[in-house]
């Protein structure tokens, strides 16, 4: 599993980023996390930082999904 999510603090911050972030910052959080979605999907956090980038995200995220 990809360990990133281990800390709710992590997650929370990366939210927050998504969310409130410059555009090339949540860029560069979804282009690490693109090889990962299936198994982010699968992790009840990192779920959460999935759905963030979807709602936040920008073309990117549509050429990744």
């Amino acid at each position: 599993m990809f360990h990133l999510f281990s800390c709710d603090a992590l997650v929370m911050s990366l939210q927050h980023v998504l969310e409130r972030g410059k555009p090339h910052e949540r860029s560069q959080i979804i282009r690490k996390l693109s090889g990962h979605i299936v198994q982010l999907t699968q992790h009840k956090f990192a779920l959460n930082v999935v759905e963030k980038c979807l709602e936040y995200g920008d073309t990117i995220v549509h050429n990744i999904c």
